[in-house]
């Protein structure tokens, strides 16, 4: 995670001043709720995933967590307008 984030953030010129000791990986995603579990499968949804909280902030000790693959998929591809309404219409059926 930690050399995958640094390489990350020199190719999109983002700050990186996080240490190792920085990536604390809890038992559950704070996110979503589901234990978090290190598996060779890439696209497993629980693989613990190195997320920066304000994307495009960088890879600095405060804008740092850790969450599953499916929450960082989730976070990275929809805004959260997009998400709200979507809640709003699965709640609605």
């Amino acid at each position: 995670m930690f050399h995958n984030a640094q390489h990350r953030a020199k190719k999109k010129g983002i700050p990186f001043t996080i240490s190792i000791e920085d990536i604390i990986i809890p038992e559950t995603c704070p996110l979503l709720g589901i234990p978090l579990v290190s598996t060779n499968n890439k696209r497993d949804p629980r693989n613990p995933s190195l997320d920066q909280k304000i994307a495009g902030k960088g890879y600095t000790p405060d804008n740092i967590w850790v969450v599953s693959s499916r929450a960082n998929w989730i976070k990275s591809d929809a805004t959260l307008q997009e998400l709200k309404t979507l809640v709003e219409n699965l709640e609605a059926l």
